[in-house]
């Protein structure tokens, strides 16, 4: 029984070490894929704002024109 335990414990430990590099790979590529969407979700909210900005600026400079106007 002993002659089995070191050869069976190290095939455990190999497996293992298997299992977890194969998890790691997922985790790295599902790290990517999130930062991605992070990045188009940061582009989105940068281009909303300043379409917000130009709405503000088109809405008082109309506001301005209108005073002028009176």
């Amino acid at each position: 029984m002993k002659e089995l335990f070191a050869p069976i414990l190290i095939t455990l430990l190999v497996v293992a070490m298997v299992v977890q590099g194969i998890f790691l790979e997922k985790a790295q590529h599902m790290t990517g894929e999130a930062l991605e969407i992070a990045g188009k979700w940061q582009e989105a909210y940068t281009e909303l704002q300043e379409d917000y900005s130009q709405a503000v600026e088109k809405i008082e400079q109309l506001e301005y024109e209108l005073r002028s106007e009176e």
